[in-house]
């Protein structure tokens, strides 16, 4: 049975929003590594996410001990619809 690409990104989309039923907030580092995504694979599939509504920006995490920019915070989004 061939895969194509519709069948792969179903198939990661479902795995991001299966851990994100499981924990309150992720940071887009945490999902790409619970869903063993790549970091521009599951940042993509937030912010189709975010952008129909089914995800909301949480604010940001806590920052590391080499400084840099906090990473931002993702949850499912209570009056996004239903999945």
């Amino acid at each position: 049975m061939k895969t194509n690409q519709h069948d792969v990104r179903v198939s990661n989309t479902r795995k991001l929003l299966d851990i994100l039923r499981q924990q309150p907030a992720l940071t887009v580092r945490e999902l790409s590594t619970e869903t063993r995504l790549s970091r521009p694979t599951g940042a993509k599939i937030l912010g189709l996410l975010a952008g129909a509504g089914v995800v909301s920006d949480r604010g940001t995490g806590e920052s590391t001990l080499e400084g840099g920019q906090p990473p931002r915070l993702f949850s499912l989004n209570a009056e996004g619809g239903h999945l």
